[in-house]
């Protein structure tokens, strides 16, 4: 099993891959779980004491998605991987370490450091 994070455009051009390469008659395939977390917000908005919003949020402006891969992971969908710090803003509940896995294996040199890998 696989924890992937992607960012793509926009939701279309997912939409577009998803159609093409994780639907069958109307339903994901098997063995895929798919999140769509959609504009992920990287500043909040601030308000003031009324709640009249005086600095918009800022936002990725992106289209994130998160797919928990029970099956080989589908090459088309290879170009819009990304990997944020562990674990971004969502996780599949109990799954966190699949996705740590993942992107200390792209980035080995940003492991901390622990007691039992020291035995």
């Amino acid at each position: 099993m696989r924890y992937l994070k992607y960012e793509f455009a926009t939701k279309a051009e997912f939409d577009a891959l998803k159609e093409a390469h994780l639907m069958t008659d109307d339903h994901l395939i098997k063995g895929v779980d798919v999140v769509e977390l959609g504009d992920i917000v990287t500043t909040p908005a601030v308000m003031d004491e009324e709640g009249n919003i005086t600095t918009p949020a800022i936002t990725t402006g992106r289209h994130a998605v998160d797919i928990l891969w029970k099956i080989e992971p589908i090459a088309e969908l290879e170009a819009s991987l990304i990997y944020p710090k562990p674990c971004g803003v969502h996780t599949f509940a109990g799954l966190t370490h699949l996705y740590e896995k993942e992107y200390y294996e792209k980035y080995p040199e940003l492991k901390p450091v622990t007691d039992e890998e020291d035995i």
